[in-house]
């Protein structure tokens, strides 16, 4: 699974004329490669906690008006830290403060 992600990583650049490993877009001297062993602290994701906070938005938005503000302010601050942090072989840490936030829902 990690080798299809990296492969469209690596097809997504190439089509854009991006290089994967741009210095202003990888941290220090990494170079960009999914880690083959995900079920280490250092490198395992969390997709059952996205799937449950996605469902969480999507019914909230849906269902109730005075929840907009709320989840657009997560979202928004998950997406301004994407945009902002370089990519890190440990990103996924970063995550937990988008959870964190998310928690409430």
């Amino acid at each position: 699974m990690n080798t299809a992600f990296e492969n469209i990583a690596v097809d997504l650049h190439k089509a854009l004329h991006v290089d994967l490993n741009d210095r202003g877009a990888t941290f220090a001297k990494t170079r960009f490669a999914l880690p083959p062993d995900w079920n280490t602290e250092d490198a395992a994701g969390a997709p059952l906690h996205l799937l449950a906070v996605i469902t969480a938005f999507t019914f909230g938005w849906t269902r109730t008006r005075r929840l907009r503000p709320w989840i657009a302010v997560v979202v928004s601050g998950y997406l301004l830290a994407v945009v902002v942090l370089k990519w890190q072989p440990w990103i996924n840490r970063l995550e937990l403060t988008a959870f964190l936030l998310a928690a409430p829902w």
